[in-house]
């Protein structure tokens, strides 16, 4: 039994370690625990490769959001090997539920990489 627990224990560690990228969102800029409409905040992107040869370029990274939109952004900047950072401007737009993401997704044979932010906002009518 503790041998099958193992292997489970050892496939999920290699299949969540296999991931191609991580993506971690850090607001830089006007943090609040809830947003209004119009409010504008910077938000750091950054992208690890965690396979450090990654066949899609770092500028097939796409974003979608849920109650804000990108206003303005910077280049992607590769800060060390494999690991890139880009800053986003946000505008609030406002959703009904109050409940607002900013989502990367990256695609490619390994996997690729999402990552999400939500964050609150007053809701719209």
């Amino acid at each position: 039994m503790k041998f099958i627990l193992s292997v489970v224990l050892l496939a999920f560690v290699f299949v969540y370690s296999s991931l191609a990228c991580d993506i971690k969102f850090k607001i830089l800029s006007n943090q609040k625990v809830q947003y209004n409409v119009n409010d504008e905040f910077i938000v750091k992107v950054t992208v690890y490769f965690t396979h450090k040869n990654c066949s899609e370029g770092i500028n097939n990274t796409n974003f979608e959001t849920d109650g804000m939109k990108i206003s303005s952004a910077t280049k992607w900047t590769e800060v060390e090997p494999g690991i890139f950072e880009r800053k986003l401007k946000i505008q609030v737009t406002g959703t009904k539920t109050g409940k607002m993401a900013l989502k990367a997704v990256r695609k490619c044979k390994k996997e690729g990489g999402l990552g999400t932010m939500k964050l609150a906002c007053n809701p719209v009518k």
